[in-house]
């Protein structure tokens, strides 16, 4: 199956090739740290190569041509597999390109959808005063879930939130958009983000150096004042992405995004980026030094690949995209539960890329139900040295407990004690904080952000 996926996008590629909408190498970003952004198809594990144009044919340099080559394309290709084929390498190579979707060029604004959910479909937003009758998407074949719309605008444009309308009364963001966020009417999608507010962008189906694990989305933080302040940003990396920004997520999420925005504006930390790695069904895998039994079946161990993809994948990717200070006293990671455990195993492994670790509720005793070494273990045999590291916990005395709902309270207790013998110092490299009562869910765990932020990356 992946080999005639591979056979469909190449020839996918080809046709657009000769229509005029091959791809160039991809260009870094206005505000771009790198000489060169990684290769458009990181968006996919099985893509094939798009960086290099045909030896004839003409080769279009604009997304606008590329959605013009495709609509262009779409009714001709004999069913619906190629048509998926050809929407797949559009999409692939302008969401990795220089702008993203929504496409904006020569005075235009180019928006394109794959949706199924059927009815009529328009786009709205602050450029058209949120008429949403005005500008219908157009379907290139009926039947087949794939619409666009080419508007002009009027450059240069203010931040400017726009939706799409299903039927002129379901409104949502565009799936698409790089960039995004959230307000009281849910999630928008950006036009333009300018610089007086902060923003989200969306990378998805990441798949730079993701070896044999799985594409997930990467979600980068943008602080206001990003574009106008050339000063590099620290970074901090998150795990479970998908909990972090989106206040519909469990528990309501963590927040990041308004702490964050709290926070700067308050001058109690650094402006910074902040990245969210989604996870994956493989979670209990890629947050985990070594295996265990978990309730009668062994798992876990596939740590090491998973912060391979983090230190050799994802950060190269966001130092040559962003203007990043990229020297472990400026770059942190942060997670709980196992997002706790696998971000202090990122600062064993990798002392010299994470100078700050945090884990909230951490589950240190991974390891110790098959007589496999625990994070502790491995700290008291061979302790990484430059590391500051933060970790809390909700729950309460005694321990030992057989308490599931004691948020990790006795083994992050032993953790810090376990840094502490191996040279740690309470409130200079190491912090332990402890909230008595709280539950394991990302609403405690978002109400302690701000301290692990304020040891880190305290305001100027």
């Amino acid at each position: 199956m992946r080999d005639a996926r591979l056979g469909l996008l190449a020839a996918a590629l080809a046709l657009l090739f000769a229509l005029g909408c091959g791809s160039g190498s991809a260009a870094v970003p206005d505000g771009g740290a790198g000489d060169a952004a990684p290769a458009a198809d990181a968006a996919r594990a099985d893509a094939p190569r798009l960086d290099a144009a045909p030896a004839d044919g003409p080769v279009a340099t604009t997304d606008l041509a590329r959605l013009r080559a495709l609509v262009a394309a779409l009714p001709g290709a004999s069913g619906a597999a190629a048509r998926d084929a050809l929407v797949d390498a559009f999409v692939t190579v302008v969401a990795y390109g220089e702008h993203g979707f929504p496409i904006r060029e020569e005075g235009q604004l180019g928006v394109a959808l794959r949706d199924s959910g059927g009815g009529s479909l328009t786009v709205a937003g602050d450029f058209n005063g949120w008429d949403a009758a005005a500008l219908p998407l157009i379907q290139p074949v009926p039947g087949y879930p794939f619409y666009y719309r080419i508007t002009p605008i009027t450059e240069p444009l203010p931040r400017t939130l726009y939706k799409l309308v299903r039927n002129g009364a379901e409104w949502f963001a565009d799936p698409l958009a790089r960039r995004f966020g959230w307000d009281a009417n849910g999630q928008y999608a950006l036009a333009e983000a300018g610089d007086a507010a902060s923003h989200l962008e969306r990378w998805p189906r990441f798949a730079e150096g993701v070896g044999a694990l799985e594409p997930r989305t990467v979600t980068v933080y943008v602080p206001a004042g990003y574009v106008a302040d050339a000063t590099p940003r620290p970074v901090l990396y998150m795990h479970d992405g998908q909990n972090l920004f989106d206040p519909a997520a469990f528990w309501g999420g963590w927040h990041v995004g308004d702490t964050a925005d709290a926070h700067i504006a308050g001058g109690q930390i650094q402006s910074l980026l902040i990245v969210g790695v989604d996870n994956t069904a493989a979670r209990f895998d890629e947050y985990t030094h070594v295996q265990d039994d978990l309730t009668g079946t062994t798992t876990g161990g596939r740590g090491d690949e998973y912060l391979d993809f983090i230190v050799t994948g994802v950060k190269p990717f966001v130092d040559a995209r962003y203007r990043t200070a990229t020297g472990p006293a400026t770059t942190g990671v942060l997670g709980s539960s196992l997002g706790g455990l696998i971000s202090f195993y990122a600062a064993y492994l990798h002392p010299e890329v994470f100078g700050h670790a945090a884990s909230m509720s951490g589950t240190f005793v991974w390891g110790r139900g098959l007589g496999n070494p625990t994070m502790m273990d491995l700290v008291a045999a061979d302790p990484p040295t430059g590391v500051a590291l933060y970790l809390d916990s909700g729950g309460d005395p005694p321990c030992p407990t057989t308490a599931e709902s004691n948020d990790n309270y006795c083994e992050t207790i032993e953790m810090a004690d376990t840094l502490r013998g191996q040279g740690w110092a309470d409130g200079t490299d190491l912090f332990y904080r402890w909230t008595s009562g709280a539950q394991h869910n990302e609403a405690a765990w978002a109400a302690r952000l701000p301290a692990a932020l304020t040891e880190w990356f305290p305001g100027p």
